[in-house]
Parts: C-alpha cells; structure tokens; sequence
C-alpha cells in the first residue's frame, strides 16, 4: 500500500470513532429531550457535531487528503499525460497492464512502466 492509501484508511478510521461516540451520545440526548430541562439543546448540537464529522471523515475527508497528499492528485493525472505523449510500437506483445504494444526485446512497457511476464 502506498502511504496516500494508508492516510485515507486512517481518515475512514476516525470516521468510525465518531460514529461510535455518535451512539455513545444518543441515550442521553434522548433522556434530555424527554426531560423538561433545557439542556435538549446542548445535547443535540454535541449529537449533530458527531454525526457530520463521522459522515464528513467516513466520506474521506477531501480537503485533508488533498493537504497531506498533494502529489497522489496529480501523480494520476500528470501519470496519463505522459502515457498519450509516448509513441506505442506496432509490433510485438501487449502489455498486461495497460494493453498497448511493447518492443520485441523489451521488458518494460514505455507507456505504463509494467514489466512483461515471463
């Protein structure tokens, strides 16, 4: 796994904490709704703050992937843009990962970087 990867399971992780103190505070934002005091209102912000950051980490936390891993963006794209710009030979085998032809001779495929099986 890449270190960009291991970061987004470990955004998703924190998702999941949030989502169990969600639960966690459930019961006693029910109590304090069926209570007459006033503290429903607390109780439901501190609910409500839980759920949106347990829904905003398990969706992956965009913003904070983009800060941590600014290059896993672009590597991708900029990664295809020179795949289009290389010139494929007509001749030999395909290659296994991207399906364009590799030079007889040749162990790594000039558009995708893959080597041959054997």
């Amino acid at each position: 796994m890449k270190p960009a990867d291991i970061f987004k399971l470990i955004v998703r992780v924190f998702g999941v904490y949030f989502l169990y103190e969600a639960t966690s505070v459930l019961p006693d934002f029910l109590i304090a709704i069926s209570s007459s005091s006033g503290v429903g209102g607390q109780a439901f912000l501190k609910l409500a703050g839980l759920v949106a950051a347990a829904v905003w980490f398990l969706f992956g936390a965009p913003p904070i992937q983009r800060f941590a891993y600014p290059e896993a963006q672009m590597g991708s794209s900029a990664k295809s843009a020179t795949a289009e710009k290389v010139e494929t030979p007509e001749v030999g085998p395909p290659c296994v990962s991207c399906g364009k032809r590799v030079p007889e001779g040749s162990k790594i495929c000039p558009v995708c970087g893959w080597t041959k099986p054997r």
